[in-house]
């Protein structure tokens, strides 16, 4: 009987179950079905752009606890989804800024497109020097990149989520593709 439950609540839309949050009978089960429908995507975002499980892992907490906070000030000019996004990265950001250098573990994985069809790099170096050359951005840019390259999300969503022009975002990812690629190259000898 729960399990039916539970499935009908996967197919309800994000502004059902915000609605269903304010329930008292179903504000549980509707919220963690939120948290199951955005919870990968957006721990993508976050290791993308802090590569620290641990605080990608407290920022994903921070984004949901905010939704509970605050679900009843969303407002559907954008979707669910954009605003998620809009808050993990804004939490992204601030840890960003709270510390100066980033380890280098586990970072291999991250970057093994950086080496295109025939590789001049072996994958250790390659994933070192993208992710030292992520280090080197001012924390807009780099959650613009991490957005537009990883996540492969529109210039326009971008905008909504983190509030600026498209045409401002365009240049801070090409200054971005700029510096990254400079780096690359002058470290890659």
């Amino acid at each position: 009987m729960f399990g039916t439950r539970n499935t009908a609540l996967h197919t309800l839309s994000d502004e059902e179950l915000l609605a269903r949050i304010d329930t008292w009978n179903a504000h549980d089960r509707a919220f963690h079905t939120l948290v199951d429908r955005y919870k990968e995507k957006l721990y993508r975002l976050l290791i993308r752009m802090l590569q620290v499980h641990e605080d990608a892992d407290d920022a994903l907490q921070t984004t949901f606890i905010r939704l509970w906070e605050k679900h009843a000030q969303f407002k559907a000019e954008s979707s669910l989804y954009t605003w998620l996004y809009r808050v993990a990265s804004n939490e992204a950001l601030m840890l960003l800024r709270k510390r100066k250098k980033l380890p280098m573990d586990d970072a291999d994985e991250l970057l093994a497109d950086i080496q295109g069809p025939e590789p001049q790099l072996d994958g250790d170096k390659a994933s070192r020097l993208l992710l030292e050359s992520l280090d080197t951005l001012p924390p807009r840019q780099r959650a613009v990149f991490c957005l537009r390259y990883f996540e492969e999300i529109p210039y326009q969503e971008i905008a909504a989520m983190l509030e600026v022009s498209e045409g401002a975002l365009k240049a801070s990812y090409h200054h971005a593709v700029k510096k990254i690629t400079a780096f690359v190259q002058q470290h890659s000898h």
